[in-house]
């Protein structure tokens, strides 16, 4: 089988996190299904903290993926350079830097020759989202978009605003810039311009039973090939 990956989308506190891992835990025979969580363990953490592995990763996408469109129409070039000028925290532009960098190698390498299905809970789609956020010009999150690699199947998490900003300031305190609703929007219509398939659901419910219905969704996907 060829590889499929899907990618989720919507905002801080949505739930995806939670559904990944409920999907992790789901038994799909058949279907060679691998989640690709943002969270990793202490030592690979400490490890991309570190500038070597910024520089192994930059390295490696001008080099061994400087074929790919992303790059090649100096997309990644003009991104991290919007995103230095415009990020205010130098601690937030260095890791919004490395997880684009992280994403982007991370989607070409199983491009690249991976096999099965691969879901990843956050990707290139909320890289835009970030970058907004941090004040990148729009005209480059548009490139981005128009550029980035795309998912076989994007699931957006639609969650209450509330709801969201409650379980953020539950989670991480109430001194983070919000992603609203619209924010979303311009990654939501591009994705759709270029012909990708969007599964919307909702945050609201248990993350085994929305587990259930991405895991459905990807098999008759996956079926179709």
């Amino acid at each position: 089988m060829k590889q499929f990956i899907v990618e989720f989308m919507g905002s801080p506190g949505a739930g995806k996190s939670s559904i990944c891992r409920a999907l992790k835990k789901l038994n799909i025979s058949g279907s060679g299904m691998t989640v690709l969580p943002s969270h990793v363990g202490l030592m690979a953490k400490l490890f991309r903290r570190t500038r070597i592995d910024y520089l192994v990763s930059t390295a490696s996408l001008w080099m061994k993926y400087r074929d790919s469109p992303y790059v090649q129409s100096g997309t990644l070039e003009m991104y991290l350079d919007a995103l230095c000028k415009a990020e205010t925290q130098i601690h937030v532009e260095r890791m919004r830097r490395k997880l684009l960098v992280r994403n982007l190698i991370e989607h070409l390498r199983i491009r690249d020759g991976g096999s099965g299905v691969f879901v990843l809970d956050e990707g290139l789609a909320h890289r835009g989202v970030s970058a907004l956020l941090s004040g990148v010009p729009r005209r480059i999150i548009e490139q981005h978009y128009t550029y980035m690699p795309l998912a076989d199947l994007y699931v957006q998490v639609d969650i209450d605003i509330a709801i969201a900003t409650a379980r953020l300031e539950q989670r991480d305190g109430n001194d983070r810039k919000r992603v609203k609703v619209e924010d979303i929007q311009p990654a939501i219509e591009r994705i759709q311009q270029r012909g990708r398939p969007i599964l919307r659901v909702n945050g609201d419910r248990s993350p085994h039973e929305t587990a259930m219905i991405v895991s459905r969704e990807v098999l008759a996907h996956v079926n179709c090939l």
